[in-house]
C-alpha cells in the first residue's frame, strides 16, 4: 500500500478511519497518527467524500492539489463493513496522458527543421530570421506571408523547434489540399457512425493530437467562410467539439498560420473574415522571395549540389560562382522551390553529359531555366477579321509568334 503513488484511506462501518497509506498522509497534509481511529466526518479536507453512495472520477479540492477520487463499499456478505477511498494526483493523471499521446498518438508528428537550417547570409533574411526567433520566445499566435517557395513551413517548424513546446507535437496540414468535409474531420475528429464510412472507434482530430504543441496551418487563405468560423471558435475558447460530438474538448495548441496572398486583400473583397483576421495577425513574420536575396543564390546553390550530387559539385567547383551570376540574371517566380527544381534539373543533365566543361554547364543551365520559366498566359494576339472564316484563321497563324 506504501509503495503505490495513488493515496488509499480505509474505513470501518462506523467511518472510523482504520488505514492511511504514505501517499494518502501526503495530499491530506496530516501525519497518519492524527487520522488513524477519526470519523471522516471530523476531517475537513475529506467531508465532502462523506456519504453512502459509492462515486468514481469524482474531482476535489485539497489544499492546493486537484484530485480524482473513488469510493468503493467493502460488504460480508449483505453487511457493510467498511469502505476504500482512493486518491490520484490530477497532474499525475495529465503526465501519463501526455506521455502516451507523445509515444503512440503522436509518431511522426515532429519538427524537423531548426532556424540553423536556413540558408542565406543577406541582411534581409538574417533580420527575418532574428524577428522568427523572438516571435518563438512568445505563445501567440503567427501569421506567416510569403509567396509560394519562401519557405513558410521551415520557417514554421524552425519557430517551434526554438519554442516551449518543442518537446510536443508539431502537426502540418496544407488547407488548400483537402477537400472542406475531409479537411473538417481532420482537425476536428468524429465520433462513431458521425458519417458513412467513419471508423466504428471515432478519431481524434489534429487539434487534440497537437495538445500542447504546435499546428501549422498553410495556406488558410483558401478556406472557406464556413470553416473560418469554426476555426474562430477553436482560437477563441481552446476548445474543439468533435463532427457528430457533444462533448467540448479542451485544447492547448499554438497555431502557426501561412498564406500566401495579402489577407488583408481578401478581408477588403469579403472573402475572408475579419475577425479570424485579427485574431490570426498576432505576430506576422513577412517572408522576402529569392530575388530580394539575390546574394543568397550562391550559398543555397552550393547547400544543393553538395547535398544532390558531391561529386558534380567537386567538378564544378572552378566556375561554379559564374554560373550564380547566370542563376542571378533570372526572377525566379517560384522562389526557393523553383531554384531546387532547376539545380536539380541541371545536376541530372550534367551527369549524363560526356564532355563536361564551361560552355557545357551554360548551355545545361540556360535550358534548365528555359524550360522552367512559366507560359505568359497575358500575351495577347490581335489580327484582323477577314469575310471569310478560312481567311481568318490563316491571319489568325500568321500573327501567333
Amino acid at each position: 500500500m506504501h509503495s503505490v503513488k495513488d493515496g488509499i484511506i480505509s474505513t470501518n462501518e462506523l467511518e472510523q478511519i482504520t488505514t492511511v497509506n504514505d501517499a494518502a498522509q501526503r495530499f491530506l497534509q496530516i501525519p497518519r497518527e492524527e487520522l488513524i481511529g477519526r470519523q471522516m466526518s471530523h476531517v475537513t479536507s475529506v467531508k465532502e467524500l462523506i456519504g453512502p453512495e459509492d462515486f468514481q472520477n469524482k474531482i476535489v479540492q485539497i489544499g492546493n492539489l486537484k484530485l480524482n477520487t473513488n469510493k468503493t463499499s467493502i460488504s460480508q456478505g449483505n453487511n457493510k463493513v467498511g469502505n476504500v477511498i482512493t486518491f490520484q494526483d490530477i497532474t499525475e493523471i495529465q503526465k501519463i496522458e501526455q506521455k502516451y499521446r507523445l509515444e503512440n498518438e503522436t509518431k511522426g508528428f515532429t519538427a524537423k527543421n531548426y532556424f540553423h537550417n536556413i540558408v542565406g547570409s543577406s541582411l534581409i533574411i538574417q533580420r527575418t530570421i532574428e524577428q522568427a526567433k523572438k516571435f518563438a520566445l512568445s505563445d501567440s499566435t503567427v501569421l506567416i506571408l510569403g509567396q509560394t517557395g519562401t519557405g513558410k513551413e521551415l520557417f514554421a517548424q524552425s519557430i517551434h523547434n526554438h519554442s516551449k513546446r518543442k518537446s510536443f507535437p508539431f502537426l502540418a496540414i496544407n488547407c488548400a489540399a483537402l477537400p472542406e468535409a475531409l479537411l473538417e474531420s481532420e482537425l476536428f475528429g468524429y465520433e462513431d457512425g458521425a458519417f458513412t464510412g467513419a471508423s466504428k472507434k471515432g478519431k481524434k482530430g489534429l487539434f487534440e493530437i497537437a495538445h500542447n504543441g504546435t499546428i501549422f496551418l498553410d495556406e488558410i487563405n483558401s478556406i472557406s467562410p464556413y470553416f473560418q468560423a469554426r476555426l474562430l471558435r477553436v482560437l477563441q475558447e481552446k476548445e474543439v467539439v468533435r463532427i457528430g460530438g457533444n462533448r467540448v474538448i479542451p485544447v492547448n495548441i499554438r497555431v502557426i498560420a501561412a498564406s500566401n496572398e495579402d489577407l488583408f486583400n481578401l478581408v477588403k473583397a469579403n472573402k475572408f473574415r475579419p475577425d479570424l483576421y485579427y485574431r490570426i495577425n498576432v505576430l506576422q513574420l513577412g517572408l522576402p522571395s529569392l530575388r530580394d536575396r539575390s546574394e543568397d543564390i550562391f550559398p543555397l546553390t552550393q547547400q544543393f549540389l553538395l547535398h544532390q550530387n558531391s561529386e558534380l559539385y567537386h567538378k564544378l567547383g572552378p566556375f561554379l560562382e559564374h554560373l550564380c551570376q547566370e542563376l542571378q540574371k533570372y526572377q525566379f517566380p517560384g522562389n526557393v522551390r523553383e531554384l531546387y527544381n532547376i539545380l536539380e534539373r541541371f545536376s541530372v543533365l550534367c551527369g549524363l553529359s560526356d564532355n563536361f566543361n564551361l560552355d557545357t554547364a551554360n548551355q545545361i543551365l540556360a535550358d534548365c531555366m528555359q524550360q522552367t520559366s512559366p507560359i505568359n498566359r497575358n500575351t495577347k494576339v490581335e489580327f484582323n477579321l477577314q469575310d471569310d472564316y478560312k481567311d481568318t484563321m490563316v491571319e489568325a497563324e500568321r500573327a501567333v509568334p
